[in-house]
C-alpha cells in the first residue's frame, strides 16, 4: 500500500528525533562562552536596574559632575569659557571690519550700524566674563564640582551597603553624639543640594553654547536685512542678562556649600526654584537665538549617559570578568563552568523552538492529508 503524505511526514520527523541535532545544541554545542556572553550581560544589566537602581543613579550623577568638572579645567587651560573666547574672537572680528571700513568710505557708511550695536554687545560681554571669570571662581567652582562627584560616589557606597552595615553606621554615629535620623535627613539635605547644583552646570553649559554659537555666526555674518538685524540686536540685552544671572546664582551656590552639612532644607529649596527658573529662561533665550541665528541641536544626551547604560557597564563587567579568570588560578576552569550553566537556557529554548516547530508540520500534514481524503 503506498504511504500516505502524512504518513511519510510523520515518519520523517519520528526518524529525524533520533539523528537529527535539535536547534538548540547547534546554537550552543561548542560555543557555551558565547551564548553565556549574552546571557551574562542581560542578567547583570537587569540585576542593576531592578535591585540597584539608586546606585546606578548616584554613578550617573558623579558621571556628570565630574565631567563638568572636566570642563572646567579645560576651560582654564584654554583660556576661559568657550562664550568668553568666541565674544573676544567677535571683538577681533569687528575690529578688523573696522579698520577696513576706515579706508573704504562707502563701506564705513553700510556697516557704520553694524559697528555701533556689535561693538557695543562684543564689549559688554567681554567684561562681564573679565570681572566675574576670576581665578578664586575657576577654583570654586572646580571645587563644589569635585565636592559633587564625591558625594554621589559616597552615594553609590551607602546604597550597595548591607543593613547590618547601616545598623553599625547608626551606632557609631550615636556614639559621636549625632542622632541618627538627624544624620540622614542632613546628608540627604546635600544630595539634593548637589542634584540642584548639577542641573545649574547643565544649564550654564547649555547657555555658554548659546553664546559661543551665536557671536560665531555675528563675527561671520558681515550684513543682514534691516528686520534681521533689529532681531539680532534686541537678543544682545537677554544674553548678557543670562550671563550675568548665571554668575549670581553660582555665587549662592558657592554660599550655600560653605555651610557644608549645616545646610537647611529651605536653603536647599531655594537653591532649587533659582536653578529651575534659571533653567527656563536659558532654553527660552536659546529658542528666541534660533529664531535670528543658526544653532546647533541641542541634545540631552552625553557620553556618560552611555557610560552609566546598565548595559554598557553590564558588557564591561562581563569582559573584565572575561579578561581576569584568564589569569586567575582555575579562573578559566570556573569560567567554563559558568557558561555551561547560563547557556543551558539558551540550549533549553531552542530545543523547545524545535520541538514546537516540528509539532506544526505534523499538524499541517495532517491537516492536509484530512483535506486530500475528503476531496477522495
Amino acid at each position: 500500500m503506498a504511504q500516505t503524505d502524512y504518513e511519510a511526514e510523520k515518519s520523517e520527523l519520528n526518524s529525524g528525533n533520533s539523528s537529527k541535532t535539535k536547534w538548540g545544541a547547534k546554537l550552543v554545542n561548542g560555543r557555551e562562552e558565547k551564548a553565556a556572553f549574552g546571557v551574562e550581560i542581560l542578567a547583570l544589566a537587569s540585576v542593576m536596574q531592578v535591585v540597584f537602581p539608586e546606585s546606578v543613579n548616584s554613578l550617573r550623577e558623579a558621571g556628570y559632575y565630574f565631567r563638568h568638572a572636566g570642563g572646567t579645567v579645560s576651560d582654564a587651560i584654554k583660556g576661559g569659557p568657550e562664550g568668553m573666547r568666541s565674544a573676544k574672537n567677535l571683538e577681533e572680528a569687528i575690529q578688523m571690519l573696522d579698520k577696513a571700513a576706515s579706508v573704504n568710505q562707502k563701506a564705513a557708511k553700510s556697516l557704520s550700524a553694524y559697528f555701533s550695536s556689535r561693538q557695543e554687545f562684543a564689549a559688554n560681554l567681554a567684561k562681564v566674563y573679565q570681572d566675574n571669570e576670576t581665578l578664586v571662581r575657576v577654583a570654586s567652582r572646580l571645587e563644589i564640582q569635585l565636592k559633587g562627584t564625591l558625594k554621589n560616589l559616597f552615594e553609590v557606597g551607602n546604597s550597595l551597603k548591607p543593613q547590618i552595615m547601616r545598623d553599625i553606621d547608626s551606632v557609631v554615629t550615636e556614639i559621636y553624639g549625632m542622632d541618627p535620623v538627624e544624620a540622614i535627613e542632613k546628608s540627604e539635605n546635600l544630595r539634593q543640594f548637589y542634584l540642584q547644583v548639577r542641573k545649574f552646570y547643565d544649564a550654564r553649559e547649555q547657555n555658554e553654547a548659546t553664546i559661543t554659537e551665536f557671536c560665531d555666526y555675528l563675527a561671520q555674518v558681515k550684513t543682514t536685512t534691516t528686520e534681521q538685524n533689529q532681531k539680532i540686536e534686541s537678543l544682545f540685552p537677554k544674553l548678557i542678562s543670562r550671563l550675568q544671572e548665571g554668575y549670581s546664582i553660582e555665587n549662592y551656590a558657592f554660599e550655600i556649600d560653605s555651610k557644608g552639612t549645616d545646610m537647611s532644607k529651605e536653603e536647599v529649596a531655594g537653591t532649587q526654584i533659582r536653578v529651575d527658573n534659571y533653567r527656563t529662561k536659558v532654553e527660552d533665550t536659546r529658542t528666541e537665538v534660533g529664531y535670528a541665528a543658526p544653532l546647533k541641536e541641542n541634545s540631552t544626551h552625553n557620553s556618560i549617559d552611555v557610560i552609566t547604560n546598565p548595559f554598557v557597564m553590564a558588557a564591561a563587567g562581563v569582559l573584565l570578568w572575561k579578561g581576569t579568570s584568564r589569569i586567575l588560578p582555575f579562573g578559566k576552569e570556573i569560567d567554563s563552568v559558568i557558561s555551561k550553566i547560563l547557556s543551558y537556557p539558551v540550549k533549553l529554548a531552542g530545543d523547545l523552538a524545535n520541538d514546537l516547530y516540528e509539532k506544526i508540520c505534523m499538524s499541517y500534514a495532517q491537516r492536509k492529508q484530512q483535506s486530500t481524503s475528503g476531496i477522495k
